[in-house]
């Protein structure tokens, strides 16, 4: 490492960069430490001669070497990405809203959307104007538009309706707001139609328009010649546009452990730079090597310059430079170079999964695979075929040992079939590249030969689906591992150091097993620091999970056992019960729902529970009694029945949950009120643990409500209340909650719904009461704790 010095600067230039991220340092501070490292260590040079025989010397020059190339990092991460991108109004969701700005980027089209970027200069909102500098990603329907009839660099104006991005509305989910805000996206804004967009000033030559002419072109030229499927997984393959490929297919892949072969990487580009050298080997080598690299140079472009592409490309690039040269080739230090480039441009790439899961596969083959490839060989393997398939097998499980890290903070799944798929799916990966680049190459020239090729890919791409569908959906193909941190990530990346010290430095194997011992103690102590666990033992918590206008709520017994009352609304294009609920209990640990409740047989309470009973994860649903009349409560209840999930009915009992009590307040004859209202036929639960009590009435109106007054006064009272049909003013009455007389009371309600819930009028009589409004919409996902004696709220966020 001596020889390449670059690799060092690397490393401490990315701790900087590091340090800066996660201790939030200052400018001024960052500043500071520059200027006194960087002073210091010019008076050293300066005075080299006089202090020649100072035995500090060279300490004190690696120390402060040291110093200022991190404070570099800190400083240029600061002085690039310091930016202070936040939602720029009060309002999350504003209508009928001008911005003014220019085009600075456009996606390729997606099913439903086109997707661009303005950089705006003003918002306007009715009379007043904002003066601005935002950068939006605005939305318009396919259907409205064939193609944004602007070039990249022109002026515009839209009207629309501009929006906050989701953040992060319950545990363990993805924060979409903080991911665009990393890519200096503010908000999100949608446009109606065409006619809301207009051109103020045109734009001129540019290269960016040039490179999405091309990404343009051949996509439709893609979309022409293969089917929409395979379609979509070229494009992933070529322009890294993966939007195409439907969620099914894509947990497929990250089941099967090779989601990284739908992303355009260093396979690709090698794949890439075999076809140039093919292309051009005509020419002399010069020749070749030059037209090699502006090929390269053009895919890079022409991809979207992913940093995956990016790295592989300057890797590719600084391999061919080094024929030119008399100097020998480095992989680490090619490597080094590749990060530092990508670095200097945009600090922020470091934190990029494509970026890190990239740099940390190709590192830990240079540092790894060497130690398995010898071990492999030293075994003395005969037959050559059954070798090289074991050499290969050995380079994806060094790839896996470097990814994992991230892999689990970003996947949390840790696939136990990779090395069965990686072993079919990455030679059909290069099959399918080099035949739909011939594709799109003869097409033009010569259709027959280009349509050959491409039923060829077609037939290719369908076999590699069909595998990874199968390998993907075994199963315990894969372990889900949660709450996987980068805490645990650095820990994992000690551990392995440490671990390939010892494995050096001792020869014997009894101090090797000694070590290694007490190397793995250690590395499991540390992991389990930073547990946190949101739902404790032998506390009684109930979740109001965010399931925007809806109900749900999950709660976790004393003794472990689980109930979920509702479980949100699930529509085509978004499943509460696939995309909320399933990965909120996988990430608390829960396998199985014990007792679901349905309160009532409306979409936004039950449809979720189509998902969660399809996936066999609830024991036992109780739900209002199935009215023939209506075909989806007569669907529901087939569904429940072919998944041999217990159905009851409800009706007034008492349900003892270890030292928890539930009460079901309904009763038989309440059946008549059935034709009336579906509402008024929810479930009236009751949750009793020691002296603490909450009440569940589903979308119940004021109706039901006098009744249960009338049957169970004071036995009403409770400590939580959930409002009744999300805070509508047909729930909620005045008698009603003066028999309850909560503490606290939760309102299930979605931002920005059209029913305006909830009526002011509730918030109003709440707010009188007294009683604590927790509300999806304004306070997110809300826990809450008890112990038997009292209730508190857990802050999650």
């Amino acid at each position: 490492m001596s020889d390449y010095p670059l690799i060092k600067f690397t490393i401490l230039f990315i701790v900087g960069i590091l340090i800066k991220e996660l201790f939030n340092v200052p400018l001024s501070s960052a500043s500071i430490i520059f200027a006194v490292s960087t002073s210091v260590l010019l008076i050293l040079f300066f005075v080299n001669r006089r202090l020649k025989n100072f035995r500090l010397q060279p300490l004190l020059l690696n120390l402060f070497t040291i110093i200022s190339i991190f404070s570099t990092g800190i400083l240029y991460s600061h002085l690039l990405n310091d930016m202070d991108v936040e939602y720029p109004l009060d309002r999350e969701r504003i209508k009928d809203v001008i911005i003014e700005g220019e085009l600075i980027g456009k996606e390729l089209p997606k099913e439903k959307y086109f997707d661009f970027y303005i950089q705006c200069d003003r918002i306007i909102i009715e009379k007043d104007t904002l003066n601005e500098k935002s950068n939006f990603l605005c939305k318009i329907k396919r259907k409205s538009v064939n193609d944004i009839p602007f070039e990249i660099g022109s002026i515009i104006r839209v009207k629309g309706t501009i929006q906050k991005a989701r953040d992060r509305r319950n545990p363990f989910e993805f924060d979409y707001n903080n991911y665009l805000k990393k890519k200096g996206i503010s908000g999100l804004f949608y446009i109606a139609g065409v006619s809301d967009l207009s051109i103020i000033i045109p734009a001129g030559f540019s290269v960016d328009n040039l490179i999405f002419t091309a990404r343009i072109s051949i996509s439709k030229q893609i979309n022409r010649m293969y089917s929409f499927e395979t379609a979509s997984l070229l494009k992933g393959l070529l322009l890294a546009d993966r939007s195409g490929i439907d969620p099914e297919t894509k947990e497929s892949f990250v089941n099967a452990g090779v989601i990284h072969v739908l992303a355009v990487s260093g396979l690709h580009v090698g794949y890439i730079t075999i076809i140039f050298l093919f292309l051009f080997s005509r020419f002399n080598i010069y020749v070749k090597n030059i037209l090699t690299l502006i090929g390269l140079l053009i895919f890079v472009l022409v991809t979207g310059a992913p940093a995956s592409v990016v790295r592989a490309s300057i890797m590719a690039g600084v391999l061919i430079l080094s024929s030119f040269s008399i100097r020998s080739y480095s992989n680490i230090n090619s490597l080094a170079i590749a990060a530092l480039i990508i670095l200097v441009f945009d600090p922020s790439e470091l934190f990029d999964p494509g970026f890190q899961l990239s740099f940390s596969a190709v590192l830990a083959i240079f540092i790894i695979y060497p130690i398995i490839r010898d071990w492999i060989i030293n075994l003395r393997i005969q037959n050559k075929y059954v070798r090289s398939t074991i050499l290969f097998l050995g380079v994806s499980v060094a790839a896996q040992l470097g990814t994992l890290p991230f892999t689990l903070i970003y996947f949390n799944k840790f696939s136990l079939v990779s090395l069965v798929a990686n072993l079919f799916v990455i030679p059909l990966i290069g099959i399918i590249v080099s035949l739909g680049i011939t594709s799109l190459l003869f097409s033009p020239i010569w259709t027959f030969i280009g349509i050959l090729y491409a039923g060829t890919t077609e037939l290719t791409s369908d076999l590699l689906i069909l595998i990874v569908k199968t390998i993907g959906k075994w199963d315990y193909s894969y372990l889900f591992i949660r709450q996987f941190s980068l805490y645990d990530g650095i820990v994992y990346y000690v551990t392995f150091g440490v671990l390939y010290y010892i494995l050096k430095k001792f020869s014997s194997i009894i101090p090797k097993l000694i070590a290694v011992t007490l190397l793995i103690i250690t590395s499991v102590f540390f992991v389990h620091l930073d547990n946190e666990d949101i739902l404790p033992q032998n506390i009684l918590s109930v979740v109001m999970i965010d399931v925007g206008q809806g109900d749900s709520f999950l709660i976790k017994f004393p003794n472990g056992q689980t109930a979920l009352i509702d479980a949100g609304n699930a529509t085509p294009s978004f499943d509460n019960g696939e995309r909320v609920i399933y990965p909120l209990l996988q990430n608390l640990g829960i396998t199985k729902i014990d007792y679901g409740f349905v309160s009532h047989v409306d979409s936004d309470h039950y449809r979720g529970f189509e998902f969660l009973v399809g996936q066999g994860l609830i024991n036992t649903i109780y739900k209002p009694k199935c009215d023939s009349t209506k075909r989806l409560d007569v669907e529901f209840e087939n569904l429940i029945n072919e998944s041999n999930t217990e159905l009851k009915y409800y009706n007034k009992s008492i349900m003892h949950i270890g030292t928890v009590n539930i009460y079901i307040l309904n009763e038989i004859d309440d059946n008549r009120l059935i034709r009336k209202s579906s509402n008024d036929m929810s479930g009236i639960i009751k949750v009793v643990y020691g002296s603490t009590e909450i009440m569940f009435v589903g979308d119940a109106g004021r109706q039901v409500e006098s009744r249960l007054v009338k049957r169970y006064g004071k036995f009403l009272a409770s400590d939580v209340l959930k409002a009744g049909h999300h805070g509508s003013k047909t729930s909620t009455g005045d008698e009603f909650l003066n028999v309850v007389a909560p503490n606290i009371t939760l309102i299930s309600v979605g931002q920005f719904n059209s029913f305006k819930h909830p009526s002011k009028e509730v918030i109003d009589k709440l707010n009188s009461f007294g009683t604590k409004i927790l509300r999806t919409d304004l306070n997110k996902a809300v826990i809450l704790n008890s112990d038997g004696n009292k209730v508190w709220q857990l802050d999650w966020l």
